[in-house]
């Protein structure tokens, strides 16, 4: 087997395992939003950075570079996912109990009235880039040798899947389903926007935008704003 391929399917591994063990993390431990997200800081960020720089992998300077095209390219993408996501937060609230979002939120990871606004900028600037380098840099475009649909594929369920701990409980069946099947389409695109621009940081200007999007839904639930 070559090389690169033996490699794609260690990232593969090592991906599943971080995985399942940040999975526990949510679904077990429930610890507050600061201790979880210091060990997902070391699962999805340190644990792969090693990896990379003991392989030599990737180059960090081609995954954080930028040019002109790019923007233009994931700026008018960013604002049509928030426009989506708005859009469907209005369309669907009838079918979604926030008050136990709310309550799930509050009481598995300390996230307050108080303390809310600071986790949201969290989420939206570092946790997003957190991720993408994650799933998209590392899993994503460590796994390319195994082939381009695969990497596409496995990176965007991995994606989604990643999020059924913490979700689990908050929405009926369907809309449920709805939502992952929503977050390996959006992981698809983030992979896409990647392998196009060759690049984390096109993808990171669209996730963050998502995440605005269901922050500003998380100020609305918190604030009772409707």
């Amino acid at each position: 087997m070559e090389k690169s391929k033996r490699n794609a399917l260690i990232v593969l591994g090592i991906s599943l395992l971080l995985c399942v063990c940040m999975g526990l993390v949510d679904a077990i431990l429930s610890p507050p939003y600061a201790v979880k997200s210091a060990i997902k800081l070391v699962l999805f960020g340190a644990v792969p950075v090693i990896y990379l720089l003991c392989t030599k992998s990737l180059s960090a300077r081609q995954l954080f570079s930028l040019e002109k095209k790019h923007l233009a390219l994931a700026l008018p993408l960013a604002g049509g996912v928030f426009a989506v996501i708005m859009i469907a937060f209005f369309a669907l609230r009838g079918f979604i109990d926030f008050s136990s979002i709310t309550d799930s939120v509050t009481s598995d990871a300390g996230v307050t009235r108080e303390n809310f606004v600071f986790v949201a900028l969290y989420i939206a600037l570092v946790n997003s880039l957190l991720e993408e380098f994650f799933f998209r840099g590392f899993c994503f475009f460590c796994m390319l040798p195994l082939g381009t649909p695969f990497a596409y594929i496995a990176s965007s369920l991995l994606f989604s899947a990643y999020h059924i701990a913490f979700m689990d409980g908050w929405l009926s069946p369907f809309i449920f389903a709805l939502a992952l099947l929503g977050m390996a389409i959006g992981g698809c695109i983030f992979a896409f926007l990647n392998h196009k621009t060759k690049s984390l940081l096109p993808s990171w200007f669209v996730h963050m935008a998502s995440n605005l999007a269901t922050n500003l839904i998380g100020i609305i639930m918190f604030y009772n704003l409707l």
